[in-house]
């Protein structure tokens, strides 16, 4: 791991703003990596274009005409009912080939490869075979859908009567937490396995209860629970049933979070007034606060690392992301455009970023590469989805 500063520059109201943001990435290579395509029309063009969507959506990768100036080339080679793909590496006249069997299913099958290709390229990892979760209206009801990176496998995950929200998705990606609304009033935390899709109860009340995130190891499951009084903070342990509250306040608390530091998580509470973002020691039970910088400060999300953090602010009405230092003393701005943006997530890469951002009728999830400032849609839906997460 090597410690980089990031330098960039916004633009408003022909102003400029200089931000800069330190933080451990694990390859810190600002320069593109060059990749070039050969052979493209092989029979099996079904797999090699969807191969190649996956890999063009990274931001730090370029796709060229000319192989003299690339770093890799791609080729595709039939070989009987399989297809071999060659990933050479230029410089050093290595190969490594991948031989495609054909009742694989191209998609999945794309996205694996993709994440190989990836990490073998730039020796970081690769996020392609990231899931997402998502509350989105399903005639007049909100359900809860999973996605995988380009929303071109798309799954709903519940039919309840009633609106089903804030999902939660396992680092595993083998369990889905949600909030199910009851029709006389209160709701559920529920717990999804997706292997058989059993959907079970975790804790009930009169009052409201969200999950904020699983454990870093995925085997608990970090939620609040407000009654109209007091807000608490509660574990709840997959394995053993356990159930342990934290904290407790009255203040409203949100959104309680992972941070990859041991024994501590992160929470969202309004306790000054506006929303703010605390670090709580979970074992020496110390709260300290981390924002100052905003007026309403929310969806924090971690690094990896544990050293940084991102979070949704409002400025001049719209919601900007800003990335933080634990101290507050690295300090950057990922969003400088007049498009508003929600549900930051700090991909297992460090070097990436994944938010949601709204228009009147659709809803995009992009990917922000935090090194260049590069933003790339991956993909679009007709409708407003809301509660986006994403392991």
């Amino acid at each position: 791991m090597k410690k980089v500063t990031f330098f960039f520059i916004s633009f408003i109201l022909s102003v400029s703003f200089a931000y800069s943001l330190t933080i451990e990435i694990s390859n810190p290579n600002l320069r593109p990596f060059k990749l070039h395509i050969s052979n493209q029309k092989t029979k099996n063009i079904e797999f090699a274009n969807t191969l190649t969507h996956y890999i063009q959506l990274m931001p730090n990768i370029v796709l060229v005409d000319d192989i003299d100036s690339a770093d890799n080339s791609l080729s595709f080679e039939k070989r009987g009912d399989n297809i071999n793909v060659n990933l050479l590496f230029l410089k050093t006249q290595e190969m490594i080939t991948y031989e495609i069997k054909k009742a694989e299913d191209n998609i999945n099958t794309a996205i694996r490869l993709a994440d190989m290709i990836f990490e073998k390229m730039t020796h970081s990892s690769g996020i392609f075979s990231s899931n997402l979760v998502f509350s989105m209206n399903w005639n007049g009801v909100r359900q809860i859908f999973l996605s995988d990176i380009s929303g071109k496998k798309i799954r709903k995950l519940t039919d309840n009567l009633t609106d089903s929200i804030a999902p939660k998705i396992s680092p595993q990606r083998n369990y889905v937490v949600y909030t199910r609304y009851f029709k006389t009033g209160g709701t559920s935390l529920r717990l999804i396995d997706l292997k058989n899709l059993d959907d079970i109860p975790i804790y009930s009340s009169k009052g409201l209860n969200v999950a904020g995130s699983f454990s870093e190891e995925g085997t608990k499951i970090f939620f609040t629970s407000y009654d109209g009084k007091i807000s608490k903070i509660f574990v709840y342990s997959i394995n053993d049933k356990r159930l342990e509250p934290i904290y407790s306040s009255k203040a409203r608390l949100a959104t309680p979070v992972k941070t990859f530091i041991k024994n501590n998580i992160s929470f969202v509470s309004d306790e000054y007034g506006s929303p703010q973002i605390f670090l709580y020691d979970i074992e020496n039970k110390k709260v300290k606060r981390l924002t100052y910088k905003h007026n309403y400060s929310t969806s924090p999300s971690f690094a990896p690392t544990g050293t940084h953090f991102v979070y949704v602010a409002m400025v001049s009405g719209i919601n900007k992301i800003f990335a933080s230092s634990i101290d507050g003393s690295d300090f950057a701005l990922l969003t400088p455009i007049e498009k508003g943006f929600d549900d930051p997530h700090w991909s297992k890469n460090e070097r990436f970023i994944f938010a949601l951002s709204k228009d009147v009728n659709s809803s995009s999830v992009y990917l922000i590469d935090i090194a260049t400032l590069r933003y790339v849609k991956l993909f679009t839906l007709p409708a407003i989805i809301s509660y986006l997460n994403i392991e």
